[in-house]
């Protein structure tokens, strides 16, 4: 058994529980895993929950269901409601869906939470969050306690390696309108500059990316532009890109979409989120995200 010091850098859903990345005031890294079962809850009707319920125990090994009380916050009285686990938090939000395809007359609480967000609520700690973990060898959790609080003014800041991506020129100008020009790449005051005269961009960010090894990632251009065109030319080159630390999760990319808002229709890019142990998702200036 060891204890660990150090700050939340990442915290994402696995098959079993979570995955969280802790970083200490050295900047060492520990992978740590913590069994965690992310829960929801449905309101209906007595029949339409007894109907549920059924189908539920039906999937042992993937849903455990039973019935109890929870508070109603607007009619502030308790209320009967069938309370779903998922054994496999991953699959958090695809078993909200289903409930909702079994019976569109149910409602549900919870459901479409972060699975992050809900272990965040159950084991009181937050993003960032300056903790001390007990684990056993195999990095599995035994206990954590948040030695930390989000309400202070004067705190701490984790030593971050920062890594910043851009394309030379305008950073104003967006490049899907046409502007094509050189990746650069800044870190600790070195710049270097990747362009198709030199061995191709993905190749260069690839080795950059193993030898600096950042924990943050800030980009200008970096989700709709930047790092889908990298992950496009290595795929083209044969070779893969790890932009994940953590080689066992996914990069997930989502598609650009158009809404509309207030009586005006908004474009919003398309997202890259990165499972990097404290790379965020390479949004433009977002610092963190918990997975």
């Amino acid at each position: 058994m060891k204890l660990l010091q150090g700050w939340i850098l990442d915290l994402y859903p696995n098959k079993q529980g979570m995955t969280l990345w802790l970083i200490d005031r050295n900047q060492a890294h520990y992978r740590l895993t913590d069994t965690f079962t992310p829960t929801f809850y449905v309101s209906g009707s007595e029949e339409s929950l007894a109907r549920l319920q059924d189908a539920a125990q039906k999937q042992t090994t993937k849903l455990q269901a039973g019935l109890t009380e929870r508070i109603d916050l607007w009619l502030n009285a308790p209320r009967q409601v069938l309370e779903l686990s998922v054994l496999c938090p991953t699959d958090f939000v695809g078993w909200g869906r289903w409930v909702h395809r079994f019976d569109s007359r149910l409602q549900l609480y919870n459901s479409d939470l972060m699975v992050a967000s809900l272990y965040c609520w159950e084991k009181r700690v937050f993003p960032l969050a300056f903790v001390e973990v007990e684990a056993d060898e195999e990095g599995r959790i035994k206990a954590i306690d948040c030695r930390d609080s989000e309400w202070t003014l004067d705190y701490e800041m984790p030593p971050l390696k920062i890594m910043q991506i851009r394309l030379a020129g305008l950073s104003r100008i967006d490049p899907t309108h046409g502007r094509r020009a050189a990746l650069e790449i800044e870190m600790d005051g070195t710049c270097w500059e990747l362009d198709e005269a030199g061995e191709p961009p993905a190749l260069g960010f690839a080795h950059l990316l193993k030898r600096e090894d950042p924990d943050v990632i800030l980009s200008e251009w970096g989700d709709s532009t930047i790092l889908p065109l990298l992950r496009q030319q290595a795929e083209r080159l044969k070779f893969s890109l790890n932009l994940n630390r953590d080689q066992a999760a996914s990069v997930q990319q989502s598609r650009a979409r158009s809404y509309t808002s207030y009586g005006r229709i908004l474009f919003k890019a398309s997202a890259t989120t990165l499972s990097r142990a404290g790379v965020s998702p390479a949004v433009d200036q977002r610092l963190f995200t918990a997975h």
